[in-house]
């Protein structure tokens, strides 16, 4: 479960942790990854001070969670209005959901 996690990593990185991920997870496991939806790294303004935020397209979230050799079973991109309800503003980014399975 990596709900809103390796958004915080470097893209670079990303690899090696779903290799690890396939590594730890049961045969037939399920994955769940989360992101912004975006372009890009870079360090973002929040109520804590920054942080480092890496921005997918489905596509490109796609492509490394195949190529670590899970098979994706859903996606879903969902706005923070669905997901809280209520709509905020600034409009932030949506959100990249995935599940997959440890094939």
């Amino acid at each position: 479960w990596a709900c809103a996690s390796i958004l915080n990593l470097k893209k670079e990185e990303v690899p090696t942790v779903l290799s690890e991920f396939k590594r730890i997870l049961k045969p037939e496991g399920t994955l769940f990854i989360s992101v912004k939806e975006g372009i890009g790294e870079s360090m973002v303004p929040d109520q804590a001070g920054e942080r480092f935020f890496s921005f997918y397209s489905l596509d490109e979230l796609k492509k490394p969670i195949q190529e670590a050799g899970f098979k994706i079973t859903h996606t879903k991109i969902i706005s923070d209005k669905e997901l809280t309800g209520k709509a905020v503003e600034p409009v932030k980014p949506n959100w990249i959901c995935i599940y997959a399975v440890n094939s």
